[in-house]
């Protein structure tokens, strides 16, 4: 009987040379303005907000416990800001207020604000009153002498938050490549914009206080278009360059 042919005979080499001219099979990468893992750039940016903010309140609270403006701490920085911002109504606004804490929450979320290039949109409105105006808080701070603050401390903590989380997201990555570094620590506004514009919201500020002739509205909240731009600048230029940073730090 003739012997017949095992698969790993003679026509095995015929089923591996159809094998063989089937295309290679592509390897899916993930685009580079997609997280690889969006959890872990979330959480990044989060805590690269929360840092900021902390950090920006405890050197408020340092610096702002040595003076009294028109009234204490948080109110009297608040009254000067909204006069500045609309000419009228500081006090009467700090009067009708929520309290110190309320004072104090958004006192620090404007200059946190403030030091990525976000500022404040005043207006008052009222009886035979309309008023509007624009202010940057580190900017009065300059000025006034009535607000201890160093603005050169307080725009150094964004980026510094920023590029820590950036470079954490790098190193956790197991990244040599620079460009694929940076682009992992540029994920970081992955949490930091929603984190920026969220509390774009929560900082805005509405009272109704009765002035000399007439009662009117008072607001003031940070200008949400500069909080989009800029808030998702600052997270991707310095969580980048953190990428960067890990990446040389893992070449060495």
């Amino acid at each position: 009987m003739p012997a017949q042919d095992s698969p790993s005979g003679p026509s095995a080499p015929g089923q591996s040379l159809e094998q063989s001219e089937q295309p290679p099979s592509r390897r899916v990468e993930t685009p580079w303005w997609r997280p690889s893992d969006p959890r872990r750039a979330a959480t990044a940016g989060l805590a690269a907000f929360l840092a900021g903010y902390v950090l920006t309140g405890i050197a408020f609270a340092v610096q702002m416990q040595s003076v009294t403006l028109d009234g204490s701490g948080s109110g009297g920085f608040v009254s000067t800001v909204i006069d500045r911002a609309v000419g009228v109504g500081g006090r009467q606004v700090v009067a009708s207020s929520g309290g110190e804490l309320a004072l104090a929450v958004r006192s620090v979320g404007w200059t946190f604000f403030s030091a990525q290039q976000i500022p404040l949109f005043g207006t008052a409105r009222g009886l035979g009153l309309s008023a509007s105006g624009t202010v940057d808080v580190l900017s009065i701070a300059r000025q006034a002498v009535e607000i201890p603050l160093t603005p050169p401390l307080y725009y150094l903590i964004p980026p510094v938050c920023l590029v820590g989380a950036g470079w954490w997201l790098a190193r956790s990555s197991q990244l040599s490549s620079s460009r694929a570094a940076a682009i992992a620590g540029a994920q970081v506004v992955v949490g930091y914009l929603p984190t920026v514009l969220l509390a774009t919201l929560l900082l805005a500020f509405s009272a109704n206080v009765n002035l000399v002739v007439a009662s009117a509205t008072i607001t003031a909240e940070p200008v949400f278009v500069r909080a989009l731009l800029f808030g998702s600048g600052y997270a991707v230029v310095f969580g980048a360059l953190g990428g960067v940073l890990a990446s040389k730090k893992q070449q060495e």
